[in-house]
Formats: C-alpha cells, sequence, structure tokens
C-alpha cells in the first residue's frame, strides 16, 4: 500500500478493514489525550513519531514497517530512501 503523509489513519484503517487486514502496530490516537478531536491522526505523523501502541514487543514499531519513501530536504531537493517510495 501507498499513502500520502497527510492521509488520515482512519481511511487507511478503513481500506484495510475491507480487504480484511490491518495494520501491523496500533498506532496512538493522541487526541483525546491533548484535549482536541479523536481520529485526526496521519500516517505521516505516526511515523514521525514512531507511534505504535501497545504491541510493539511483539509486532514491532510504526517504521518497522515502512518500506520506503520519497521527502524533500531542507535544501528544496526530493531524495528516496528504500524501495517504491
Amino acid at each position: 500500500m501507498s499513502a500520502r503523509a497527510g492521509t488520515a489513519l482512519s481511511e487507511i484503517e478503513a481500506l484495510l478493514a475491507a480487504k480484511g487486514q490491518r495494520l501491523a502496530f496500533e498506532p496512538t490516537d493522541c487526541g483525546q489525550l491533548m484535549g482536541g478531536p479523536t481520529g485526526r491522526g496521519t500516517i505521516g505523523g505516526t511515523i514521525a513519531a514512531n507511534l505504535c501502541g501497545p504491541r510493539r514487543l511483539a509486532a514491532g514499531a510504526a517504521r518497522d514497517h515502512l518500506l520506503g519513501f520519497v521527502a524533500v530536504s531542507g535544501r528544496g531537493e526530493t531524495f528516496r530512501s528504500g524501495g517504491r517510495g
């Protein structure tokens, strides 16, 4: 699966559920903890913060499941890392 950094986790989880799948990690929803609305987390924020929930010991961290990415450096240069990014 490929997704943009701003893609909502709820959208990704719904797409996976429709195919009988789920994320290997359990991203923490910090909305209620921070006094805001829940369900607004993105995949980019999850990977950046490496949020992975209580199953980290068994399933690994969020970044452990990232195969590749495309990003922009501070100089405005695009770069790739890993596969299929």
